[in-house]
């Protein structure tokens, strides 16, 4: 469940900052510390790293590798766990705060994390704080909170929730635009569910679903959102 949470998180954080291309520039710049937390370094590539440099891993050309044996085992579980989760997400009527909490916890009280060597490390770190800025808001609007809810805090609400979670209204504001794409996927996928389409099944399928079928999905008001952070993260460049 851990590994799959893992990337599945890490999925969403690729698509968004891959879709659309005006999308990417704002996401590269705002996005950095979430997409952190389920970088390329989590999950069975950081696995493999950490094994080969244990005194005691084998060599994948050897006869019989537990190690290998082992990855080889997780990697196919993890295909069929991301797999659901997607089944899963297509299966909510809505997509909330409460859905984003319960993807983190799964990382956060895995038992990947509590394994010396990796549990210190630093995409672990990162989703423990994402972990508790999340906690703090949905303490502060509730589990069932939206997309809508969320772009309607105010000012307050944003400062109480980040002194709840430990955080920044920095924090609040990056984990609300990741909120918004999750919740975006959320919406494409239930509705090829309902329309009896294929649910995609891979992290390169989500990609290509959501640039092919996520803008037309998009509210009004969430096109000139995103049209204003592409500007805003434009001008902050130049001035650099």
């Amino acid at each position: 469940m851990a590994l799959s949470g893992f990337r599945f998180a890490r999925s969403i954080a690729v698509v968004s900052a891959r879709w659309p291309q005006t999308r990417a520039v704002s996401t590269a710049a705002t996005l950095t510390r979430f997409t952190t937390c389920f970088g390329d370094g989590i999950h069975l590539g950081m696995l493999r790293r950490q094994h080969q440099s244990l005194p005691f891993s084998t060599s994948e050309s050897s006869s019989y590798s537990p190690l290998v044996w082992w990855r080889n085992r997780q990697e196919k579980k993890e295909e069929v766990k991301y797999k659901e989760r997607l089944q899963a997400m297509a299966n909510k009527e809505d997509w909330t705060i409460g859905d984003m909490k319960e993807e983190l916890n799964d990382v956060v009280k895995s038992w990947i994390s509590k394994i010396p060597v990796i549990g210190s490390n630093k995409e672990i770190l990162a989703a423990k704080r994402m972990h508790k800025t999340v906690t703090g808001l949905a303490e502060i609007i509730g589990d069932k909170a939206t997309s809508e809810r969320l772009g309607n805090m105010t000012r307050v609400e944003k400062l109480k929730a980040s002194l709840q979670g430990e955080s920044t209204v920095e924090d609040i504001n990056i984990l609300i635009q990741q909120f918004d794409s999750m919740s975006l996927m959320h919406k494409v996928v239930r509705r090829r569910k309902l329309e009896g389409k294929k649910i995609p099944e891979t992290a390169e399928a989500v990609q290509t679903m959501m640039q092919t079928e996520g803008q037309r999905l998009l509210t009004k008001t969430q096109k000139t959102k995103m049209m204003s952070r592409t500007k805003e993260i434009m001008r902050k460049s130049r001035r650099r």
